[in-house]
C-alpha cells in the first residue's frame, strides 16, 4: 500500500459524492505536472488523504488505477478551466467523523513533509499547485495518530481489504477450467446461497444463540472465510453456521468465537455490553460443535477472532 495527499480545492463535493479523482494531463500550456502524473502512477488498494479548506476531511481507498477520461460533467462551470480529457481514479471514501488541520500539528509533521512536491508548506499553509502528491508511509502514520478516527478508519480498511480478497478469488474462478455450474455454486456460495447453504440447513437448524428457526430470516455464514476457503471448503455445510444477521456480524468481524464444546469466546467488554443490550447472556453454552466443523472453527479462533480476548486469557 502506498499513501496519497489531495487538495481538492473546488472539487470536493464532487469527487466526494462520486467517488473518483480527476485530473487533466497536463497544465494549460501542455507542460509537464508531476502532480498529475500521480494519476497513473497511484494504484489500487492504495490510500488517499483528502484535504480541502485546511482540513482533512476523509480518507479514500483507491479501487482503479487511473485510465483517461473526459472532464466530469458534475464539475459544471468549475471543470471549464481545465482540458476536456484526463485521468480519472476511482475511490471509495470515509468521511471522517472527527476532521481535523495538519496546520495545528504542523510541529509534528513539518519534518516528514516531503522535501519535493509536497501537499502543504512548511507553515503548514496548502500548496496551491497541488493536486496529487506522494506522501511516505511515517507521515501517514502520524496522520493517522493525530486523527481521532483511527478505530474507524482500520475497520474501513480491513473492510476494503476483505473486498479485494473475494473480487480476486471471484475472478480466479470465474477464469479456472472448472465447469461453469460448479463455478455459479462457488460465486453463491459467497453469499450463502445454493448448494453451501441447502447442505448446511442440513446441519444447522437455527441460530444457536438467538434460536431464531426461520431460515428467510438466517445468513449462512462461512466459518474459514469463503474468501480463504478452497473450493470444497465453500460448499461444505460444516464450515458454516446459521446466525441472525447481528450474530453474524460479530462472528464474520471476529468479535466473537466459539469452543469446540460451544462456549462463546468475546474479544473484548464491549461485546459483552453489546450482546446484554440483545438480551444475550456472553457466558451461554450453544451445543458442542461436530468434528468437522470443529476443524473450521480453530481456524477462525486463529485467524479470525480478535486476539485482545486471547491476551487477557
Amino acid at each position: 500500500m502506498e499513501f496519497w495527499w489531495v487538495n481538492h480545492k473546488q472539487t470536493f463535493d464532487q469527487e466526494l459524492s462520486y467517488g473518483f479523482l480527476w485530473s487533466p494531463k497536463t497544465n494549460r500550456d501542455d507542460s509537464r505536472n508531476q502532480f498529475y502524473i500521480n494519476m497513473t502512477i497511484i494504484q489500487e488498494g492504495d490510500l488517499v488523504f483528502s484535504y480541502s479548506e485546511g482540513v482533512i476531511k476523509a480518507i479514500g481507498y483507491v479501487t482503479s488505477r487511473g485510465t483517461v477520461s473526459p472532464r466530469p460533467d458534475v464539475f459544471g462551470d468549475v471543470g471549464e478551466q481545465w482540458s476536456r480529457v484526463g485521468w480519472i481514479v476511482k475511490i471509495d471514501w470515509l468521511l471522517l467523523d472527527n476532521p481535523f488541520s495538519p496546520k495545528d500539528h504542523i510541529d509534528r509533521i513539518r519534518n516528514l513533509l516531503p522535501s519535493k512536491y509536497s501537499p502543504i508548506r512548511s507553515s503548514g499553509d496548502g500548496n496551491q499547485g497541488c493536486y496529487l502528491a506522494s506522501i511516505s508511509s511515517d507521515l501517514a502514520k502520524e496522520l493517522l495518530s493525530i486523527s481521532e478516527n483511527k478505530k474507524s478508519v482500520q475497520d474501513f480498511l480491513d473492510e476494503k481489504e476483505i473486498e479485494k480478497k473475494e473480487n480476486d478469488e471471484i475472478d480466479r474462478i470465474r477464469t479456472s477450467d472448472i465447469a461453469a455450474t460448479e463455478k455459479q455454486q462457488l460465486i453463491k456460495a459467497r453469499r450463502g446461497q445454493g448448494y453451501f447453504r441447502e447442505n448446511l440447513k442440513n446441519i444447522e437448524t437455527e441460530c444457536r444463540l438467538t434460536h431464531v428457526n426461520n431460515h428467510n430470516l438466517l445468513i449462512a455464514s462461512h466459518i474459514k472465510p469463503w474468501r480463504n476457503s478452497t473450493d470444497t471448503e465453500k460448499l461444505d455445510g460444516n464450515n458454516g453456521l446459521l446466525l441472525s444477521p447481528h450474530i453474524d456480524k460479530l462472528f464474520d468481524r471476529g468479535y466473537v468465537s466459539f469452543t469446540d464444546d460451544g462456549f462463546i469466546l468475546r474479544s473484548n467488554q464491549e461485546v459483552d455490553q453489546v450482546m446484554e443490550k440483545w438480551g444475550l447472556d456472553p457466558n451461554m453454552n450453544i451445543g458442542e460443535f461436530n468434528d468437522d466443523q470443529k476443524k473450521y472453527l480453530e481456524y477462525h479462533r486463529n485467524h479470525i477472532f480478535e486476539a485482545e480476548y486471547l491476551l487477557q486469557m
